[in-house]
């Protein structure tokens, strides 16, 4: 019997909760013709499932979870919806009032610059270095700079798993540049 090279590669199963397709129809509709749409929608600050009149501008995807990013007139601001949390049909309340140009977060790009963990040996340091495919820079120190938009930027500190501080430098790895850090200080909770 001969073996398949497919045979040797397994993936994890996803956590990945499913959006029903109902849920995002309405949504995908609203995105498509920039409209104002009325939703029930419940958060961890309202547990509750209440009306949200939204202007969505982009659907995300966060590694775990899909996300809508759109205006919210009850908070009037920009936020990150969770699709899930979604109940019932979406009503169309007309056009959009505010578009994806007017979300700052959003069109904020940010250099997110990430390095091997200072209190690893320097053996470590370079394994974690080719990991992440970080480059030696002039001042000895290897790093690597991705770009993320800044409504995004939590989401990719939780994917780098540099959004908490591990004690055991093995189970951090990487942390953020200290330049970084201090730059992206103001869109951090």
């Amino acid at each position: 019997m001969q073996s398949h090279a497919l045979n040797h590669f397994t993936s994890m199963a996803s956590p990945l909760v499913p959006v029903q397709p109902s849920k995002v129809m309405g949504i995908l509709q609203a995105l498509k013709y920039k409209q104002r749409i009325d939703v029930g929608y419940m958060s961890l600050s309202s547990p509750e499932f209440e009306s949200r009149i939204i202007s969505p501008h982009n659907l995300v995807f966060d590694g775990s979870r899909w996300h809508v990013r759109a205006y919210c007139e009850k908070n009037r601001d920009f936020r990150d919806f969770v699709l899930t949390r979604f109940n019932g049909d979406c009503e169309i309340e007309g056009d959009a009032l505010f578009a994806q140009h007017h979300d700052t977060l959003w069109q904020t790009i940010l250099n997110v610059s990430i390095e091997p963990d200072p209190r690893l040996t320097p053996n470590k340091a370079h394994i974690i270095a080719l990991d992440h495919q970080m480059t030696l820079q002039p001042n000895g120190l290897c790093k690597r700079t991705l770009q993320v938009r800044a409504a995004l930027l939590l989401y990719l500190l939780k994917q780098l798993r540099v959004d908490s501080y591990q004690a055991n430098p093995a189970a951090q790895q990487i942390i953020l540049s200290p330049d970084c850090l201090a730059e992206l200080q103001p869109y951090m909770p």
